[in-house]
């Protein structure tokens, strides 16, 4: 009871507690990645000669506002001149402008024996790739950014048994 007595009997004080600064969150630059896909990405997929396999991918690109790009190609990486074989033409996803990051369902892309001409000599066995970049794909240099910097476009990929002969849709 003196211990209370004592004090109460001091002035308080009282020290305001100013306002909190923070920097702003930093901007989140990471690469796009697959979020999911169908066939699952790195599962073997065999591709009857008179069947089809479709590929359903969603995206997503954790830095808010960014433009993904992608590339289908077959047996690749690495970029072999007469071995490599494009799906066609670059695409991209654009972000919606809702503040959240970029995300999407990519065209689905039937892969069957119509889709490409293998080698002849290429056997059956194959890797179907998707290329995949937060920056503009060159349409010169296959499988790199449009840049100077000669940065490749991460990949990801499928292992992919074809035996059949088919007609090209583009060559890189």
């Amino acid at each position: 009871m003196l211990l209370f007595v004592a004090t109460s009997s001091m002035s308080a004080c009282i020290i305001p507690v100013g306002p909190e600064f923070q920097d702003p969150p930093a901007t989140v630059d990471a690469p796009p990645y697959v979020l999911s896909s169908t066939p699952q990405v790195a599962t073997p997929v065999t591709v009857a000669p008179n069947g089809e396999v479709d590929f359903v991918v969603t995206v997503v690109d954790p830095e808010v506002g960014a433009t993904i790009y992608y590339q289908w190609a077959l047996d690749y990486p690495p970029n072999v001149p007469g071995t490599t074989l494009s799906g066609g033409p670059p695409d991209e996803i654009l972000p919606l402008g809702d503040g959240k990051p970029t995300q999407g369902a990519l065209k689905t892309f039937p892969l069957r024996c119509t889709t490409f001409l293998a080698s002849p000599t290429s056997g059956s066995n194959h890797v179907l790739a998707l290329i995949l970049a937060d920056r503009q794909l060159s349409q010169t240099r296959f499988g790199q950014i449009d840049d100077h910097t000669g940065v490749v476009a991460p990949t990801t990929i499928w292992p992919v048994n074809m035996p059949c002969q088919a007609s090209p849709v583009v060559t890189p």
